[in-house]
């Protein structure tokens, strides 16, 4: 595919809607365009092979008509206009609210990520960034390789409304993968897995050689566990576990119809305390050089932008999508979420979580392990954590014993805990923040309160 061809399809896709709004009469009504073009490549059972290559057109009509909304979906272009005309009789037959509207937006607001070099990237290139991938991960021979991707892809999402809104960005990624384990012997450790995401093919190589790299040692770190001690005392959260932990309890209780419907547990802490003085977290929908999460305008059309959802541990913003901002007699905040296939929900892209210096002890990784006399590292959460009560309980996945500066592998931890204590017992963390695997960005963070149960060698 060609920039040429891609900028035809968007014009298509903004016809194909402009025609559709035609049969929402004098109601007001939105379509929400997506095209995604995916080629994979698949190493699976020690084999390369080139996945199937798919291309999708999808198309969701939102009509208000007099407060009572109607939303229809469908993948066959063919069919817009008659989804449309179903849109319109779900409307008439639906009770109304004085809440359902379609924003306003940014008339213009047309925004292009397109690497021409990974455009042109063939599934023969495609299959030799896999191979880097793989050969840098089994690099040892106790690496086991259960499977492994790469997927290119390009992709337009577009909004069109009757109120004189277009918003619609193209973006072409690579999106690549690694799953497995480390067998030695008779041993065979956790399932673990790592990827990462690219919307430029410059340096696409090292990113995926370093991936593969990382979880090499990863797994490999896990092998010959010991038993520990179970104890209630110190955990250093790796970067992926502050995602794990953290994200679910943070974003949940941030999300404005969680405040409306009275089941955020933050519904009254606006400006208030709700983690250590020295948590901030942030999002940042805007940074092109975070591709996962890219994302210009929202699932509404309303232009993104950034936002400090915790500042020095207090709660300083809450995201709304045009529902909730106007049962809130708020404003949208460019957080409506979804694909053209579902009604806009509320979410957050590209977050981050970060320390204030001076508020606790700053070190890094290193000099946390020289420290620390007995504790363990939290690498990767698995197991079933309640957003509302805060209260988790899982096993610590490729986690280690820190004694005196050393690492061990830990054998059978299962942690558990309340989030909303972690989030105030925060002892200290690293100034640097790394990218976590499915979008977020984050710190190590040193936290008092999880109950450790050690099981056997």
């Amino acid at each position: 595919m060609t920039p040429e061809q891609l900028h035809q399809i968007e014009k298509e896709l903004q016809q194909a809607a402009r025609e559709a709004l035609g049969e929402v009469g004098r109601a007001d009504g939105e379509i929400c365009c997506g095209y995604e073009n995916k080629a994979r490549i698949i190493f699976e059972g020690n084999e390369f092979s080139l996945g199937a290559v798919n291309e999708e057109r999808t198309f969701g009509v939102r009509v208000i008509d007099q407060g009572r909304m109607g939303f229809s979906s469908t993948n066959q272009p063919d069919h817009l206009l008659s989804t449309a005309r179903v849109a319109c009789e779900i409307a008439r037959l639906s009770p109304a609210s004085e809440f359902h509207c379609i924003p306003d937006g940014t008339p213009h607001n047309v925004v292009s990520l397109i690497d021409s070099k990974l455009m042109e990237t063939d599934s023969r290139d495609a299959g030799n960034l896999l191979e880097i991938l793989v050969k840098a991960a089994s690099s040892d021979k106790r690496v086991t390789i259960d499977r492994a991707e790469i997927a290119l892809s390009t992709r337009i999402q577009s909004v069109l409304n009757s109120k004189g809104v277009y918003s619609s960005y193209s973006i072409t990624t690579a999106e690549y993968y690694i799953m497995g384990m480390a067998r030695d012997g008779e041993e065979v450790t956790s399932f673990d897995y790592d990827g990462g995401v690219s919307a430029q093919r410059g340096d696409l190589e090292s990113k995926i050689e370093t991936t593969g790299l990382e979880f090499r040692s990863s797994v490999i770190g896990s092998l010959h566990p010991i038993k520990g001690k179970s104890t209630r005392g110190a955990v250093l959260l790796h970067p992926r576990a502050v995602s794990d932990l953290f994200g679910s309890a943070v974003f949940f209780n941030t999300n404005a119809r969680m405040h409306q419907d009275l089941t955020s547990s933050w519904r009254d802490k606006m400006n208030q305390s709700v983690a250590h003085p020295s948590l901030i977290v942030t999002e940042h929908p805007l940074a092109r050089d975070r591709a996962e999460g890219f994302m210009p305008f929202d699932r509404e059309g309303v232009p993104a932008s950034d936002h400090t959802i915790i500042d020095g541990g207090r709660l300083n913003f809450v995201a709304h999508n045009s529902f909730t901002a106007r049962r809130g007699r708020s404003a949208p905040t460019g957080n409506a979420s979804g694909s053209p296939k579902s009604m806009p929900g509320i979410g957050f892209s590209n977050t981050s979580f970060g320390l204030k210096s001076g508020s606790v002890p700053i070190q890094t990784e290193s000099e946390w392990l020289d420290d620390l006399k007995h504790a363990l590292l939290l690498v990767r959460f698995s197991g079933n954590d309640d957003p509302v009560s805060g209260e988790f309980s899982g096993v610590a996945k490729n986690s280690s014993w820190i004694e005196h500066g050393a690492l061990r592998p830990a054998s059978e931890v299962m942690i558990s805990g309340n989030v909303f204590d972690l989030l105030k017992n925060i002892a200290g963390g690293t100034a640097q923040v790394f990218p976590v695997f499915g979008g977020s960005h984050a710190p190590s963070i040193l936290v008092e309160g999880i109950s450790i149960t050690a099981g056997n060698e």
